[in-house]
């Protein structure tokens, strides 16, 4: 019989990982419901073609069950360590800083960098050149003016520095 611990564990990752993805992809049937991913499964299911169904269907709940998996080790909800082939251990939540969903959905992320089967990328050539240049901005508004070892934080209209050192 599972320790208490285990039964715990168990509980969260079916709550908030198999219910939470479940949750999400019956909401891709509902009408109502009009993102790409619920409109890619409508098309697909229109088709009457299994094949068709199970190629869209397929990828898009494995990522929306990776994906709820992520958010739960983002949110400490699953404070669990990884084991790497060298032998250092890393704690995922913290060393991942609340990150892992955007490494792994982000452009250009894990899924593209290492998986070998489908993946659906909805995102328009124009909304990545976007989000590119946001990043580019976010960047150098944000990280520039965080740095610590940055002499000349960027100044305010009113000509204090935006980290609040003079």
């Amino acid at each position: 019989m599972p320790s208490r611990e285990i039964e715990e564990f168990a509980k969260i990752l079916v709550k908030e990982v198999r219910d939470a993805t479940i949750e999400e992809c019956d909401s891709n049937f509902r009408p109502d419901v009009r993102d790409v991913i619920a409109q890619r499964w409508r098309k697909a299911l229109g088709s009457g073609d299994a094949d068709r169904i199970a190629d869209v269907l397929i990828p898009d709940i494995v990522d929306a069950t990776i994906s709820y998996l992520l958010r739960a080790l983002d949110q400490e909800m699953l404070p669990l360590t990884f084991k790497a082939s060298n032998g250092k251990t890393v704690d995922l939540p913290k060393d991942g800083e609340g990150e892992l969903v955007g490494w792994c959905f982000g452009g250009e992320g894990w899924r593209e960098k290492y998986s070998r089967q489908r993946v659906f990328d909805d995102t328009t050539p124009e909304e990545k050149e976007a989000l590119k240049k946001f990043a580019r901005r976010w960047e150098k508004k944000y990280i520039t003016c965080l740095n610590p070892a940055n002499p000349n934080p960027p100044k305010t209209k009113t000509g204090r520095s935006k980290t609040g050192r003079p």
